[in-house]
């Protein structure tokens, strides 16, 4: 864009900006005071022709592409750039710009140009020394079985508990309204009157279970049934009720456990990796007002889980301990891939089948008996 400006008027800018101490809105004032007679530039003038002036060393904002210093003035200011995310990685654009003093498009502009991206953080859960040897050697186990059985992931009962509050979820950094003018949306939170509902469920090839009795027993025959290490499952009641039921095929906690599930592994099982998040993100998708609308969602959002996703999140177990073991036993989720999402076709190339009961620690909706399996108060669930 040409210059709007004479060189002089333009020495008298930068002038006023650096009397004012750098204050835009002073130098408009202290600039029309001392040149009545001419156009009085606005604040934004004052920081450009500054900041243009800093980081290229002229007042045009035209390229100085022929220039002799400008170059080694780039050189030099990429090289202070990359250096400081070098030093800081966490840092932002902004921060950069505020201490470097280059602005903060520069900053961005330098930064793609050497292929860096910024990438989030990934929570994940907490390891204790002695569980990484525990999760190879349950990885390693499990990749034996595959070698034996290629089908063996989908005789697998990954089974959990979780519990759906009337808060829900919410990430504010995903949550934005597109509008003309701002429309102050809000979100509440901490209500006065709370309410949850405790949800267990399985996942087997891909059938989501609510009762064990909606499997027929033929099927149950070869499944091998798995808990995580909640104190509850751990019971002596819980373990008889597992060698009666699946014995030889269960995998938990205690020392009459068939095969030990490696503590603190939510990122092993289809429950907590992949189902919990799904459903959530449909019971939350709107406000819950009430405990009858929850228990509708939950219902609702088990019996609209893709069928060909519950395959392919079982199937996926079978990278993640691939993944398990080449990290050590370590944290592997921030290098695992998502799965692609499926295609409407391929969401129906299995027969639906869905366990069409969930029972809360509120209430029972309607359900034919079940098997007596002891839940975490020691009742029956």
């Amino acid at each position: 864009m040409p210059n709007t400006y004479t060189t002089s008027e333009y020495a008298d800018i930068v002038f006023v900006y650096g009397y004012c101490d750098g204050n835009a809105r002073a130098a408009v004032n202290e600039y029309a005071r001392r040149f009545p007679m001419r156009r009085v530039p606005d604040k934004a003038v004052f920081t450009r022709t500054f900041q243009r002036l800093r980081e290229t060393g002229t007042t045009s904002s035209k390229s100085r592409a022929d220039g002799i210093f400008a170059p080694l003035h780039n050189n030099r200011r990429t090289e202070n750039i990359l250096e400081h995310f070098d030093q800081i990685p966490s840092s932002s654009t902004r921060r950069c710009s505020l201490q470097l003093g280059y602005s903060q498009s520069i900053v961005n502009r330098t930064l793609k140009a050497d292929g860096r991206h910024p990438y989030h953080l990934q929570k994940v859960q907490n390891l204790l020394p002695e569980d990484l040897p525990r999760r190879r050697e349950f990885s390693e186990w499990f990749l034996e079985q595959i070698t034996n059985d290629a089908s063996y992931y989908r005789k697998v009962i990954w089974t959990d508990e979780a519990t759906f509050t009337r808060s829900g979820i919410f990430n504010q950094h995903n949550a934005h309204i597109w509008a003309h003018e701002n429309p102050h949306a809000v979100k509440e939170q901490h209500f006065q009157h709370e309410f949850s509902c405790n949800v267990w469920m399985g996942l087997c090839d891909d059938t989501l279970i609510a009762i064990l009795d909606d499997m027929p027993l033929i099927d149950r025959a070869n499944r091998w049934f798995q808990l995580d290490g909640c104190p509850a499952h751990y019971t002596l009641l819980v373990r008889q009720w597992l060698h009666n039921h699946f014995s030889g095929r269960w995998i938990g906690r205690g020392r009459d456990c068939p095969r030990p599930w490696p503590p603190r592994s939510p990122d092993l099982t289809t429950m907590d990796f992949y189902v919990w998040g799904r459903m959530k993100s449909k019971v939350y998708a709107e406000p819950v007002n009430d405990e009858a609308s929850l228990r509708a969602r939950i219902l609702q959002a088990a019996q609209e889980i893709p069928l060909a996703e519950c395959r392919a999140a079982a199937q996926s177990v079978i990278r993640r301990c691939q993944l398990c073991i080449e990290n050590d036993g370590g944290h592997f989720e921030q290098k695992a891939t998502p799965d692609r999402e499926k295609t409407p076709e391929e969401t129906n190339i299995f027969p639906r089948r869905r366990a069409d009961v969930i029972t809360s620690s509120f209430c029972t909706l309607e359900t034919p008996a079940k098997p007596e399996v002891p839940s975490k108060r020691g009742g029956i669930i």
